[in-house]
C-alpha cells in the first residue's frame, strides 16, 4: 500500500474507494499522461462505484437475498397469463 500524505485525509473524509485505488490510478495517470482533472475523475469514479456496490449489497442483505442472481426456474419459465377466477 502506498504511504502517501493524502491517505489520512481520504480516511477522514471516508473516501475508502479512493484509498483502495490511489496507487493503481496514480500509475495509470503517469502511463497515460492524464491531467490532474482526469486523474481526479478516475478516483471519483472509483469512489462512486464502491459506494453503489456497498449500497446494493446492504439492500440485498436487508431483503434477505443470498445472491443477486435469479434462480434458473424464474428465468426459464414463461409468464402465464392472468385468468379471472
Amino acid at each position: 500500500m502506498l504511504s502517501h500524505p493524502l491517505l489520512p485525509k481520504l480516511r477522514e473524509l471516508k473516501l475508502s474507494g479512493m484509498i483502495e485505488t490511489l496507487e493503481e490510478r496514480s500509475e495509470l495517470a503517469k502511463e497515460q499522461n492524464l491531467t490532474q482533472v482526469e486523474f481526479l475523475a478516475l478516483l471519483l469514479d472509483d469512489e462512486i462505484e464502491r459506494r453503489r456496490y456497498k449500497k446494493q449489497k446492504r439492500i440485498e442483505k436487508a431483503a434477505g437475498f443470498e445472491s443477486a442472481k435469479l434462480s434458473p426456474s424464474s428465468t426459464s419459465e414463461p409468464c402465464r397469463p392472468l385468468t379471472k377466477a
